[in-house]
């Protein structure tokens, strides 16, 4: 993740609130980034939006987009 390569590492724990109108939800605490994505690719899934394999394959196509201006430039 791109976040991660800033941070120089995975493990970074942070805390985020949503912005959702006419909604007061608790605010989520992550310890790293990647749970934060397996927790969003988790929620669409959760909320009808995708199919179950559509979470682990997004995150795996995340990871190539984000790697191939790298590998190009090799």
């Amino acid at each position: 993740m791109l976040v991660c390569r800033y941070f120089g590492t995975d493990n970074v724990t942070f805390t985020i609130a949503s912005e959702y109108p006419n909604q007061v939800l608790q605010p989520r605490q992550f310890s790293s980034f990647s749970s934060a994505a397996i927790e969003i690719a988790n929620s669409r899934v959760y909320g009808g939006i995708h199919f179950p394999s559509s979470g682990p394959n997004g995150l795996t196509v995340g990871i190539v987009v984000r790697c191939l201006p790298h590998l190009n430039s090799l």
